[in-house]
This record gives structure tokens, C-alpha cells and sequence, in this order.
């Protein structure tokens, strides 16, 4: 997770908990992650209080008569087209206002319509009806449809205010008493109380968002870390190159790849010779040093992804090449032991050239009669190492073959 980002989560664990916005970067990322199931879902309801807007004109035959005629009007003239439209909207990319009359248009004009009916029927004596559909209409819409916070409000009071003002205008058209207004101001505490409950379910989701980026970034830092410490627990830490266990592991894997699909593979065992007197007469600290230059001398000749360099032990260290040949291996490691040689690096101790030089042995599966073990390969280029030390140093030798790459 980038930076910034983690800044943000950082910054927005301090935030009060009465405040329901993250901070803007985390704000934006929620919104996009999810707006698209928020816009959904509001389709959905939508469809659904449009499909009951038309069942609804049922009831309005019985009950209302005189002015079913408006209220099939209202539902085919309003009601439909701004809830068809309204679902094209949030069903399209669009400005984030465009989405916002989307969710609010929908839900309102079905229930001033509804209102609207009522006012227009000369029969219709009871406000408080009405009343109560204007609030317990906004007050499902507000519990059920998840509609962001400043789009609850934005309806509410719109709806409210146009509902009130069409009630009221009925009633004084129609000469009718304003009946139980205590059960009219409380439905409206409990649509205030509906405006309440959605901005907490937005603070929650907020906040479960949060926790759920706080617990990505856990889980990445928790991997990072299981991933250094599988390098540190496969790394030498001096040079730097693949431990002995990593480097076992890895040979005995790739024994068994190449005698299942007879594929050539080759080891190369590397000794710097005479390194006991090196540290005898310089100290450990040189000699490490020494070490550790060879070891980045010896990684930066076999780079390849089916290669693999290794500290086998002491000043010993080991190459395993999948994919290789005894042929290739042994220019590979003339290649290695000649840029070791480039390097001068004076030995203290060492008469001739004065300097560091490595022998080498080289084994690969072809040497064998049928697929050697990892421990009969390993044998075997320790056995040409061997060789090469008898053969005077500074030298590559091959399993069962004659010396090449001898120094002039």
C-alpha cells in the first residue's frame, strides 16, 4: 500500500468519534470502492417503489374515486419517467450531483404524488392520513434505501417541507381541521431520528473501512516481514549469497527435476586457496572481507534465474546451474575464475603471484550413468576440486576429465 496512503490511515485513527468523513485521500478511495453497490442498491429500490406506486393505484380506485384519474396520471406521467430515468442514471458513470438527484427524485415524487391525490379529492376530511404518509414514506426511505448522508438530509427536507406545504394547503382549501397534532410532530421527531440512524450506519461504514485498510496494511507488513525473514533464514549473512540450507534444498529440487524430465544440471565447487594462511596473516576481519568481495565477484558471473550461488561453508562456496551442461559449466566457472584473478586482491601470505586465486571442480548429471543423487553430484565436483588442488591451484577441473583454464 503506497505511503500516502498509509499516511492517511495513520492520520485518520486520531479523528474524533463523532466525525463521519475520513480524511480526503480515504474519503475518495470509499467512496469509489463503494459507491458502485451503494448505486445498485438504489436502483433496486427504485424499481421497487415504482412497482408498488402502480400497485398502490388500486387502492386509490376504492378509496379515492373522484380523483383516480390524477393518480393515474401522476404515476404515468411523473412517477414512471422519473424513476426510469433515474435508474439509467445511476446505472451509467456521471457526476456525483447527477447521482444525487438520481436517489433523492425517485422516492420524493412518489410521495408528493401520493400527497397530491390526497389534496385533490373534495372527499378526503383527514390530515392526518396524509401526515402520516408523507412521514412514515420519508421514513422508510431513509431506513431502507442506503443513500449517502448529505443525500438523506437534502431529501428529507425537500420532501418534508414540500409534503407539509401541499397538507397544509389541502386542508385550508378544503376547510379542514388540523386533527391530533401531537402524533404529527412526533412522526416528524421520528423522521429527524431516521436522519440520526443514517448518519451512524455511515460513520460505522466508515469505520469498518477503516479497520479493514488498517488490517491490509497488518497483513502486508506481517508478509513483508515472513518474507525477510525467509531471506535472512536462506541468506549468508557475511557474503550475502544463499546459505547452505537454502542451497541443499534447492540441489535436491533440482536433482529430482532433472531425472524426471532428463534435463542437464551442474554443480561447480569453489575453494580460495591457501585461505587459512590468508587469515593467519592478515586477521579474521580481512579475511571476511576477502570473503565477501569473492562472494559478490562470483554472483555477479553466474546471474541467472536457474542459477543459484551459495557460501557452502567456511571459504568454500558452490554454484548449482539447472539447465546446464558439465560443458558450459566449466566456461562458466574459467569465467569465474578468471574474474576473481582480475581482481588482485594481494595475499599476504602467498608466494608466486601474490595474490587471491580459487580452484574450482565442476560435475553435471552427464557424468553419470543414470541420474545422480544430490549427494553422489556434490561428491562428485568435490572430487574435481580435489583434483584441482593437487594439480597446483588456481585451476578448473572437471569431474573424470583433465584440467583446463590452467594459468600461463
Amino acid at each position: 500500500m503506497e505511503a500516502a496512503l498509509r499516511e492517511s490511515v495513520a492520520d485518520a485513527r486520531g479523528l474524533g468519534r463523532w466525525r463521519a468523513r475520513l480524511p480526503e485521500p480515504l474519503e475518495q478511495r470509499f467512496t469509489a470502492e463503494t459507491d458502485p453497490e451503494r448505486e445498485r442498491q438504489i436502483r433496486f429500490w427504485v424499481g421497487c417503489h415504482l412497482a408498488l406506486g402502480w400497485l398502490s393505484l388500486l387502492a386509490d380506485l376504492f378509496a379515492l374515486p373522484d380523483v383516480a384519474w390524477l393518480s393515474f396520471l401522476l404515476r404515468l406521467c411523473a412517477m414512471t419517467p422519473v424513476s426510469l430515468v433515474a435508474m439509467w442514471l445511476l446505472g451509467r458513470p456521471g457526476p456525483r450531483w447527477v447521482k444525487s438527484i438520481a436517489a433523492i427524485a425517485p422516492p420524493s415524487v412518489v410521495i408528493l404524488a401520493t400527497l397530491l391525490t390526497f389534496a385533490a379529492s373534495p372527499g378526503n376530511s383527514d390530515t392526518l392520513r396524509s401526515a402520516v404518509v408523507l412521514e412514515l414514506g420519508v421514513l422508510w426511505i431513509n431506513i431502507v434505501v442506503p443513500m449517502r448522508l448529505g443525500d438523506t438530509i437534502l431529501y428529507t427536507l425537500v420532501t418534508l417541507l414540500a409534503g407539509d406545504f401541499i397538507n397544509i394547503e389541502a386542508a385550508a382549501w378544503h376547510a379542514i381541521p388540523l386533527t391530533h397534532p401531537e402524533n404529527i410532530i412526533f412522526s416528524h421527531l421520528l423522521v429527524a431520528f431516521s436522519v440520526i440512524a443514517r448518519w451512524l450506519n455511515e460513520r460505522q461504514s466508515r469505520r469498518s473501512f477503516l479497520l479493514g485498510l488498517e488490517l491490509q496494511i497488518r497483513a502486508e507488513d506481517l508478509t513483508r516481514s515472513n518474507a525477510q525473514l525467509v531471506k535472512i533464514s536462506n541468506t549468508d549473512p557475511l557474503t550475502g549469497l544463499a546459505n547452505r540450507r537454502s542451497f541443499d534444498l534447492a540441489l535436491e529440487r533440482a536433482c529430482q527435476t532433472a531425472a524426471l524430465n532428463r534435463s542437464p544440471l551442474a554443480v561447480m565447487m569453489i575453494d580460495i586457496d591457501h585461505f587459512k594462511q590468508f587469515n593467519d596473516t592478515a586477521g579474521h576481519l580481512e579475511g571476511d572481507r576477502c570473503l565477501a568481495v569473492i562472494a559478490r565477484t562470483i554472483g555477479e558471473q553466474v546471474r541467472g534465474e536457474q542459477d543459484l550461488a551459495a557460501r557452502f561453508g567456511g571459504e568454500e562456496f558452490v554454484v548449482l546451474m539447472q539447465g546446464t551442461d558439465a560443458t558450459r559449466a566449466q566456461e562458466v566457472a574459467s569465467r569465474v575464475r578468471t574474474a576473481i584473478s582480475t581482481l588482485r586482491l594481494f595475499h599476504p601470505d602467498r608466494t608466486g603471484s601474490g595474490f587471491v586465486s580459487v580452484s574450482i571442480g565442476v560435475a553435471g548429471t552427464e557424468n553419470f550413468p543414470v541420474p545422480p543423487s544430490p549427494t553422489e553430484l556434490l561428491a562428485a565436483a568435490d572430487e574435481a576440486l580435489y583434483d584441482a588442488k593437487h594439480a597446483g591451484r588456481d585451476r578448473v577441473m572437471c569431474a573424470r576429465r583433465g584440467a583446463i583454464g590452467a594459468p600461463a
